[in-house]
């Protein structure tokens, strides 16, 4: 049930313009002062006297729709889910108390069974996993390289089954410690609850371990073959783990244990305050008390007692108990900072290859075991450090099957637990893996087996149900890099294969045709795009990047184009496709073209910065009118609950650039925060993304720099009308800040000789120059004219000269609105009587905890 709760960096921030979660208020009976003049309807209507409901959010994970969150995939893959949770669980445990853990699975079309051989599930956290309402897991707040970390993965274990069985219910049995557990999970409607049944009897599984039976109809058919290569898949990344009739692993085999001490090089400051916060929050319901020495003790080099007293010493903590780190509801953020560097001065930092480390021999024994020619087998590894400090190691492997006609097969896995989807979906800013592998012509259709492994001790995902990782940028260049490694030379071989090929075909069809008239590049974009698009984006169920067009487009094109060796990949994505979308409005209606960030967007204040990509701004536009209907919401209810961002409640003008490099130069003058600006940036002509985000913001001004040529004016120009690709219902309001001639005059700017063709005169003059403008950017009119970079003012020049233009517009600090104010007035008025009434509350619990 949803309560009123006040969290530390919700009581503790009193401003209005706080980016916390803002708090709910109680409710309340309205007043007859209220209702007169909020709820009471006109004398001539019947009114409407509405009642306040109040229901559970418990049964969220009971959706289609939140599993899919949760899990990161959707129902086809709800199986896989299945198997991979119980799985790595149970090989988690293992590991703990044994050198070769083994799992056992028996399936049925009706039945999963995982079976392991670690310590066993004690009955109290069988109960734990059974409340809706928390989050139950060991890993959350650790960082280290341990298999998966979901985090409410066994509660998905329950509520999959439910929805695959049309919402009839679940059973699932857990056996440990001599308890079965049987679980039945029904819901109640009308209470929107879900209803567990837990009974418990004597179990045959009466020493260590743990076997947890799933029932459900979802494993027949091809489900079956994927279980058997998802524990394929787990064989190839744990040399030391024995599965099912498979022998014991290798003993002398190690990687980092989920018991093994973490390290505290490995935390940031905001993380290990968290994990500090855990601890105490754990202490109050309940778990025993900790002394600032056992949580230090925790960390890998720190067991001793001479370096714990060292640290404690320094800090004047000896003795302390972990409270002693948090005051006033909160952790000491310094005194925990202070704490961290400190362990992090006194142990050394983790090799990389401590991690653990698969190895050449065992993966190329599965590779040859998966029917892979020997030679073919190429394998690279690759330790390094992140720019946080934290060590990674990247093992890369490829093959060719035996069989000619086998298909691609790509095993990825992270920490030692290969994953169901690919989930390095941003190895660069324009390539997936997938991508990757199909620019080395490792295509869906090529007979190859792919190896991709990452451990870090750290992995920071995109999503909620933790399928795909943002990988930092030297990790991500280091996959890069081990993939073209191992695929490089068969790509180099099927490049030639495929053109020798194609050329043998072409000159065949030459030879048979009198008459062959050769087409363009947009003739067979424009007859395979269809085509490609849906099957890139599975036929139309996901948005397709463009990018991932134009892979699929390049080897149709290049096969009839015999005078080329390659493409251009913009004139491909940003002109051809969007030109065919527009002439064939019915063929393309329902597509999603995904067109890549071609600029930025900052807020000043919030921090809140995304790029002006097709998905970048549909998000922020969502986000942007979910934050209007809150804010109308809390004027009509009185209520407190409202973010502040976007134009109503931060800026009423934007800073438009077409220059990048200039935004370091922006932030260091602080000309944001200054006069509340928002900056917004593209690279050359305004995007359809850039443009949608404009007119999304009626009323604000859009302050536009540019340099002193012909593509400035006509950034300019376009701004202010429609053109092919987008028309605008209500046009901005375009400033033109840009350089102009009197500038240069005045600044005495030194020019640069550039080719522009007389005929732009005519474009010059539409997009706003004037005759003595155009005379001076044309030159003699003989194809040779003249430009002034906004770059050939020094930096204090250009800010002085920005901060001038600014004012002489009249841009100055933005004050919301009286709504605005009201709302967040009552919010900060609110949380400072809270913070009182907390700090008052907190004295005395803390005194009687005493």
């Amino acid at each position: 049930m949803e309560t009123l709760q006040a969290s530390p960096s919700q009581v503790n921030s009193d401003l209005p313009d706080s980016d916390d979660e803002p708090l709910p208020l109680p409710e309340s009976e309205p007043t007859p002062e209220t209702e007169t003049a909020s709820t009471a309807a006109p004398s001539s209507a019947a009114s409407l006297r509405r009642a306040t409901f109040t229901t559970s959010r418990l049964l969220e994970f009971f959706s289609e729709k939140e599993l899919t969150l949760q899990t990161g995939h959707d129902r086809d893959a709800w199986p896989d889910v299945l198997v991979k949770e119980l799985a790595d669980n149970a090989l988690d445990a293992a590991e703990d108390v044994t050198a070769t853990p083994a799992i056992k699975v028996v399936w049925s079309p009706d039945v999963l069974t995982v079976e392991d051989n670690g310590p066993g599930i004690a009955p109290e956290i069988v109960g734990r996993i059974l409340d809706f309402s928390t989050k139950t897991s060991s890993k959350d707040f650790y960082l280290s390289p341990t298999r998966g970390a979901q985090g409410n993965a066994l509660k998905t274990v329950l509520a999959i089954p439910y929805v695959l069985s049309g919402n009839v219910g679940s059973r699932l049995v857990i056996e440990s410690r001599g308890v079965k557990h049987e679980i039945k999970v029904t819901v109640n409607r009308i209470k929107q609850e879900p209803v567990v049944n837990h009974t418990q009897a004597p179990s045959d599984v009466k020493s260590g371990g743990t076997a947890v039976t799933v029932c459900s109809s979802c494993f027949a058919g091809d489900v079956q073959d994927r279980i058997l290569q998802r524990l394929a898949d787990y064989r190839l990344l744990n040399p030391h783990v024995a599965i099912g009739k498979h022998g014991p692993g290798n003993v002398a085999w190690v990687k980092w244990r989920p018991s093994d001490p973490i390290s505290p090089h490995w935390y940031e400051p905001e993380q290990f305050t968290g994990l500090i916060a855990a601890y105490l929050s754990a202490e109050q319901d309940g778990a025993p008390v900790r002394h600032v020495r056992d949580f230090i003790a925790n960390f890998r080099g720190l067991s001793s007692t001479v370096r714990q007293k060292e640290i404690l010493s320094t800090l004047k903590l000896t003795g302390a108990k972990l409270s002693a780190l948090a005051t006033n509801g909160d952790v000491d953020r310094e005194l925990a900072a202070a704490l961290l560097n400190a362990m992090k001065t006194a142990s050394r930092e983790v090799k990389p290859q401590a991690l653990g480390i698969i190895g050449e021999k065992h993966i190329r024994c599965e590779f040859l075991a998966r029917e892979c020619n020997e030679a073919s087998i190429r394998y690279k590894r690759t330790v390094g450090v992140d720019s946080h400090a934290r060590p990674y190691v990247i093992e890369a492997a490829f093959g060719v099957f035996e069989d000619a006609d086998a298909q691609r097969m790509v095993v990825t896995g992270l920490n030692f637990s290969p994953c169901i989807a690919d989930p390095f979906k941003e190895l660069t800013r324009w390539e997936s893996l997938s991508a990757k592998l199909a620019g080395n012509y490792v295509c869906q259709d090529s007979p190859c087996l792919v190896l991709v492994h990452l451990t870090a001790p750290y992995l920071q995902y995109s999503d909620r149900g933790k399928s795909s990782v943002q990988l930092p940028t030297e990790v991500a260049d280091a996959i890069t890099a081990s993939v073209n490694s191992v695929s490089g030379e068969y790509a180099k071989i099927e490049r030639t294969r495929i053109r020798s090929a194609e050329r043998g075909e072409r000159a065949m069809d030459k030879y048979r045709a009198s008459v062959r008239t050769k087409r363009s590049i947009k003739e067979i974009v424009y007859e395979h795009l269809p085509a490609v698009y849906l099957a890139v984006s599975g036929n139309n169920r996901y948005p397709a990047v463009v990018r991932q067009i134009f892979y699929g487009l390049r080897p149709l094109v290049l096969r009839e184009l015999t005078d080329k060796e390659d493409l251009d990949s913009v004139y491909i994505t940003q002109t051809l496709i969007p030109n065919f979308m527009e002439e064939n409005p019915e063929t393309c209606q329902d597509w999603d073209v995904v067109f890549d960030a071609r600029g930025h967007f900052a807020e000043p204040h919030t921090d809140k910065t995304f790029g002006i990509g097709t998905l970048e701004v549909r998000e922020y536009l969502a986000l942007k009118s979910e934050t209007v209907s809150q804010l109308t919401a809390a004027e009509a209810n009185c209520s407190i609950e409202f973010p502040t961002f976007g134009p109503r409640s931060r800026f009423n003008n934007v800073l438009f650039t077409e220059k990048e490099g200039f935004l370091p130069l922006l932030e260091k003058a602080q000309l944001a925060p200054r006069f509340d600006l928002a900056i917004m940036s593209t690279k050359g002509l305004s995007s359809t993304a850039a443009r949608r985000l404009m007119e999304s913001m009626p009323g604000v001004r859009f302050l536009t720099l540019h340099d002193f040529d012909k593509a400035g004016f006509s950034i300019v120009g376009t701004l202010q009308r429609d053109t092919r690709r987008y028309q605008f219902e209500n046009p901005p309001e375009i400033i033109d800040l840009g350089l102009r001639l009197a500038d240069v005059r005045r600044l005495k700017l030194a020019s640069e000789p550039f080719p522009i063709k007389p005929e732009a005169a005519d474009n010059l003059k539409e997009n706003g120059a004037t005759e003595a403008e155009i005379k001076f950017l044309l030159g003699d009119g003989d194809g040779q004219g003249r430009r002034v970079e906004l770059n050939a003012m020094s930096s204090p020049q250009f800010i002085t000269w920005l901060e001038g233009k600014l004012k002489k517009h009249g841009v100055k600090k933005f004050v919301p609105g009286d709504d605005v104010l009201e709302v967040a007035f009552k919010r900060a008025s609110m949380v400072h009587k809270l913070n009182d009434e907390i700090g008052k509350v907190f004295s005395k619990v803390r005194k009687q905890a005493e």
